[in-house]
């Protein structure tokens, strides 16, 4: 998939919505905080932005992953195409769960087609109740489910600078790659 393509930029200052589509070429989507504000998009570019920090009640706004996960159901790749397929430059100044697990759903997409992997939006979920509430949720994950994030979170260097791999790519050969794999998909 070498026409989805990610750029991490560390610790990079947000970007405003009107900056992002005037210095990013086409194709180009922001992840998590990138960009600042709301989620938008702009079928010009196409340009997307997706998170869940600025401007949103936090509540109400669905994690980055959840997001991800939706627009990829909803035809993300029916705009995100050029005559070569799919075509994203993903841009993101952390890495933390989120990203991790954005990062593989674009990577991977043809998994998201209905029927959906069902462990895999079990852990789409668990991340996005995780990530919306800061962690204090009382739901009851299974312990096999969080063992999964907490692989996601070493091996896609979480956002405390866990980890020995500085790129959100990682989480491929990590847990969600396992999820995806499940014989239940």
């Amino acid at each position: 998939m070498k026409n989805i393509v990610l750029k991490l930029r560390p610790g990079a200052e947000s970007l405003s919505w009107a900056e992002f589509c005037e210095t990013h070429p086409p194709y180009s989507l922001a992840l998590d905080g990138y960009v600042r504000g709301k989620s938008r998009y702009d079928g010009q570019g196409p340009w997307l932005n997706l998170d869940h920090h600025e401007d949103v009640d936090r509540l109400t706004a669905r994690a980055t992953c959840a997001q991800v996960w939706l627009c990829i159901r909803q035809g993300l790749f029916e705009a995100f195409r050029d005559d070569g397929g799919r075509r994203a430059q993903v841009y993101v100044n952390d890495c933390d769960e989120d990203i991790c697990l954005s990062w593989f759903l674009l990577k991977n997409p043809i998994r998201r087609r209905p029927p959906a992997n069902f462990r895999l939006e079990q852990l789409v979920n668990a991340v996005d109740l995780l990530d919306t509430t800061a962690g204090a949720t009382l739901h009851p994950f299974d312990a096999i489910l969080m063992g999964e994030l907490a692989t996601l979170s070493e091996t896609g260097g979480g956002s405390e600078g866990k980890g020995s791999r500085s790129d959100a790519a990682a989480s491929e050969d990590g847990a969600a790659s396992r999820v995806a794999a499940d014989r239940h998909a």
